[in-house]
């Protein structure tokens, strides 16, 4: 079949367990190309091959990374006359991508559904589109995201995989209590004692304003809908979504448990209230921190100035 084709990233967080196998017995069985390149850097000469045999419909099985890879690679290399429909299977460990605009669940029972879909509406899918987040820096080539974290998103990041998954907790689980802990603790008042949430001066100036520069605990730049645990701080709408938590802001702490249920308080100067959020058509961000792009570190220098905008729009199956 070569209208739907499966790229599996075999290093995956779910592709090391019988998720594998199944989803490989679904596609032999179904006559599916099914490329599992070794490594990232394989995946443009994998989707050439994808695009000479005329796939229209593209399984990425693997974490938020494997999304990122493609998308980069479809948006580098352009190997495909019209890029294909993307549909985002939960082959990794934490598949933010996945459950905002993908596959959700099991890789083989996601593609059985997307199948099903395909055999029975005469190949006619639900479709939702996403912009990826266009991430450029001086010394660097462009970047392709969908969720740039700065500040305590890189250290709590860092915290999942260095505390939680040398316990066995890994994934989605392992993120959310890293998540919820650090809000906890701002909840709490303790800023100054917890190293995750330590300020850093970060430079943000949304469109083509001059911008501001105050000490921030987060910063968020994303084109999804829907984060971890169902978080929405950015309502949705045109452009880039940028939410930030800042710092030696009077109502912090009284503010931090609403944060996890509804969308953050929308104002145009954004370092004028603890939790605050806007849209705009490209944003300019200054640090001296590492950022993380989809939760891997961006190539990127971190005193580097980075511009972010909105990329054209990929089409994704809901199934």
């Amino acid at each position: 079949m070569s209208d739907i084709a499966v790229l599996s990233n075999p290093a995956s967080g779910n592709n090391r367990t019988r998720a594998r196998r199944d989803l490989q017995a679904l596609t032999r069985s179904r006559g599916i190309d099914h490329l599992q390149p070794a490594r990232l850097r394989e995946v443009p000469n994998a989707l050439r091959t994808l695009a000479a045999r005329n796939t229209r419909v593209l399984a990425i099985d693997g974490g938020d990374g494997t999304v990122v890879a493609v998308v980069t690679a479809l948006r580098r290399h352009k190997p495909f006359t019209r890029e294909p429909i993307l549909a985002v299977l939960s082959g990794g460990s934490t598949n933010m991508i996945a459950r905002d605009a993908g596959c959700p669940g099991a890789p083989a029972a996601a593609l059985a559904r997307l199948l099903k879909h395909w055999d029975t509406a005469d190949g006619q899918l639900p479709i939702v589109t996403r912009r990826p987040l266009l991430v450029r820096s001086a010394g660097a080539p462009p970047s392709y995201g969908f969720f740039l974290g700065g500040v305590g998103i890189p250290r709590v990041t860092a915290a999942a995989r260095r505390g939680l998954y040398a316990r066995g907790i890994a994934g989605p689980l392992a993120w959310s209590l890293a998540l919820i802990w650090s809000l906890w603790r701002l909840a709490c008042g303790g800023l100054k004692t917890t190293p995750l949430l330590r300020p850093a001066d970060v430079r943000i100036a949304c469109n083509d304003s001059p911008g501001a520069t105050a000490p921030r605990i987060a910063v968020i730049v994303t084109s999804l809908d829907r984060l971890l645990l169902g978080l929405r701080p950015v309502s949705p709408g045109e452009g880039v979504g940028v939410a930030v938590i800042n710092a030696h802001v009077p109502g912090l702490w009284r503010r931090a448990p609403s944060a996890l249920w509804r969308p953050w308080p929308s104002f145009t100067a954004i370092e004028a209230k603890p939790f605050a959020a806007c849209r705009c058509r490209s944003v300019a961000l200054s640090a001296t921190e590492d950022w993380v792009l989809d939760g891997e570190p961006l190539d990127s220098p971190a005193d580097a100035t980075l511009t972010v905008q909105s990329d054209s729009s990929l089409r994704f199956v809901m199934a």
